[in-house]
């Protein structure tokens, strides 16, 4: 959890620099690209990063069945894709990224290789090594990509930055994971690969229709409004739900899922369990939501000036579900701990089924109307995953109502205290355009609301928070200064 602390300021220092370095139509290529590649770890990992961590086996059975199972896959992947790179490229609505896919195709096979490891180590409850490597490759990602834009890669910059993070993240993997249970032979036990297949790939169902509703948005704003479109459609996305998705990937996904399949067969406790990181969560993300609907406007042309205004709506209209999202990705990690994935997959499908009409039919409005489709379909789902909970764990419907409606509260209390705070700070730092020091106002101002009012809303849950953070703390701090005194 605190690696990912430090990672999303890592990530919008990057975004800072690479804003201002490169162009919309740039950045729009190779998240056109993107969209293929991040598929690998769907169709190639075949659902074992979760069937591993899932599984009562002997982790060096299930680790060896599933990773040869794994890389099989990613290479067929990764051979049909580098071998029609313009006809996926022409799938994706520009041909001319042809070129950026065959490079980034070896992503495919670099990716997969560091899933087993990785979930071995969540299996574990390492969580401090899995977020060791994703903190060093982040950096490795922030250094390359900065790097090679000033001195004028590109698009390019971004490229090789993407490779030489996943390139990383798998050696460290390797590192970190002892035994390389995954590559020791094991006479092959056809039961045991059935029964990660079964699971894996009900995972898969519901990963791969999360895959289509997170990502059609993008191929549909790439394919149908261009590159530089999909430049300031995407980057709006990237700097609200990302946020959304690493807090899920290194807090979420990596403590919750281990942790609810401890207790999946006690439901009470599963109940106060996810309650409690639904809290957590939304405690988090309700000042960042609605501080960046609050500062969007400010926040794009201090940091990133003119060229990237056009993507002050789609911040805005994204920061709004963040609101929302903290839900469904509380409850798929729960649905999949309890042996019941698809749960998530009919919650993509009720999204789907929202979204894809309305995005077409608001089309006409450009990316803005493609981005009020998907949170209106969002918040559709959201409703389906809160239903289906309630039918899991009794009562919990009512108990997710009580814990936002405080927490929300003092989110607009916040809000509108900086938007009644612009004027005055527009004429004390003068001009027509805000500064830094103006936006950093409006920061100071929401933080000086939020921060009080949900101490005194909100006073048990810090407590709590605050006396974790000291267990996990103080024998640390007790081993430093032992040593030193050695």
């Amino acid at each position: 959890g605190g690696v990912t602390l430090i990672l999303r300021p890592i990530n919008i220092l990057a975004s800072f620099v690479i804003l201002r370095l490169l162009n919309p139509d740039e950045v729009g290529a190779v998240a056109l690209a993107m969209l293929l590649l991040v598929t690998s770890n769907l169709f190639a990992g075949l659902g074992m990063g979760m069937a591993v961590i899932h599984s009562k086996i002997d982790k060096r059975k299930t680790a060896f069945h599933a990773f040869v199972m794994m890389m099989a896959s990613a290479t067929a992947f990764f051979l049909l894709v580098f071998t029609n790179v313009r006809f996926f490229a022409g799938l994706l609505g520009d041909v001319t990224i042809a070129p950026i896919l065959r490079v980034m195709s070896y992503y495919i096979l670099i990716d997969t290789a560091s899933t087993i490891p990785v979930s071995l180590l969540r299996k574990e409850l390492k969580f401090e090594r899995v977020g060791v490597l994703s903190l060093v490759a982040e950096l490795v990602y922030t250094a390359v990509s900065i790097t090679l834009a000033f001195m004028g890669f590109g698009l390019w910059s971004l490229v090789i930055a993407k490779l030489a993070f996943v390139s990383v993240r798998t050696i460290l993997s390797w590192l970190l994971c002892p035994g390389w249970d995954w590559l020791r032979v094991q006479r092959w036990d056809n039961n045991v690969a059935r029964g990660l297949l079964t699971f894996g790939l009900r995972s898969t169902g519901s990963g791969l229709v999360a895959y289509f509703h997170t990502h059609w948005d993008d191929w549909l704003v790439g394919s149908s409004l261009g590159k530089a479109a999909l430049g300031f459609y995407s980057k709006g996305y990237d700097l609200t739900n990302n946020t959304m998705n690493q807090l899920s990937n290194n807090v979420i996904g990596v403590v919750f899922f281990p942790s609810y399949a401890k207790i999946q067969d006690d439901p009470e406790r599963l109940s106060r369990a996810y309650l409690k990181s639904v809290r957590l969560v939304m405690l988090i993300m309700v000042p960042m939501a609605l501080g960046l609907f609050s500062v969007a406007p400010e926040m794009v042309f201090v940091f990133w000036q003119e060229k990237w205004m056009p993507m002050v709506p789609v911040l805005q209209i994204y920061a709004f579900m963040l609101l929302t999202r903290p839900i469904s990705e509380n409850a798929a990690p729960l649905f999949s701990s309890v042996g019941k994935p698809q749960y998530n997959m009919l919650a993509g499908v009720v999204l789907i089924a929202v979204m894809i009409p309305l995005a077409l039919i608001l089309l006409v409005q450009g990316f803005v109307g493609v981005a009020i489709a998907v949170v209106i379909a969002h918040l559709v789902g959201v409703m389906f995953n809160v239903f289906q909970m309630n039918r899991l764990l009794p009562g919990t419907a009512k108990e997710t109502l009580k814990i936002m409606l405080p927490i929300v509260g003092v989110g607009v209390l916040m809000m509108s205290a900086v938007f009644l705070a612009k004027a005055p700070i527009q004429q004390l730092i003068g001009g027509d355009k805000y500064n830094l020091f103006g936006l950093m106002s409006l920061v100071v101002v929401g933080a000086l609301v939020y921060l009080p009012a949900i101490f005194l809303t909100q006073r048990a849950l810090l407590t709590e928070i605050i006396q974790m953070v000291l267990s996990v703390l103080g024998p640390r701090l007790r081993r430093i200064g032992f040593a030193h005194q050695r």
